[in-house]
């Protein structure tokens, strides 16, 4: 796994991967520089077949991420992560298992 900042990532880093993690905090403004270059980047890129996981500390931040990813054809996983500043282990894992489950496993149990 790579993590990269809105900063360094680039949509090369981006298209081969099967699955991406997008996260912001509250104050996510897709016009701040960073985001609004990688905002700028993402519109046209085609992310047919790639799968998507949103995450935020609040809902305001998963609205913006949405709108980032909007046109890009990625299939989002149907339930975002918000998570207070202090996120619990345990609610994390589980979100993470349900995605495996999901995306991964096609709906079956390991």
């Amino acid at each position: 796994m790579t993590i990269y900042s809105a900063r360094e990532a680039r949509i090369p880093h981006l298209t081969p991967l099967d699955l991406i993690f997008f996260g912001s905090e509250e104050g996510l403004v897709v016009s701040e520089e960073y985001f609004k270059e990688l905002y700028r980047s993402l519109q046209g890129v085609n992310f047919a077949g790639k799968k998507g996981v949103l995450f935020s500390n609040s809902s305001r931040g998963i609205k913006a991420l949405k709108e980032m990813v909007r046109d890009s054809e990625l299939y989002l996983y149907s339930i975002p992560l918000i998570c207070a500043k202090e996120p619990v282990e345990k609610d994390i894992s589980l979100w993470l298992r349900n995605i495996e489950k999901e995306f991964l496993l096609g709906g079956r149990e390991r």
